[in-house]
């Protein structure tokens, strides 16, 4: 069997589409940074 190697970068329409259908939940603590989703906790609410 053949491991998935690949990665696909995320848009913020991504994101937003993951909210809508259930993926994700609207309050999950979760960042999308250069088109990778991180998972939180986070120490600020604003990233630059």
């Amino acid at each position: 069997m053949r491991a998935a190697t690949d990665l696909r970068s995320l848009s913020m329409q991504d994101y937003h589409r993951m909210v809508e259908v259930g993926i994700l939940a609207a309050d999950e603590r979760v960042e999308l940074i250069e088109g990778q989703l991180y998972t939180g906790p986070f120490k600020t609410s604003c990233r630059a």
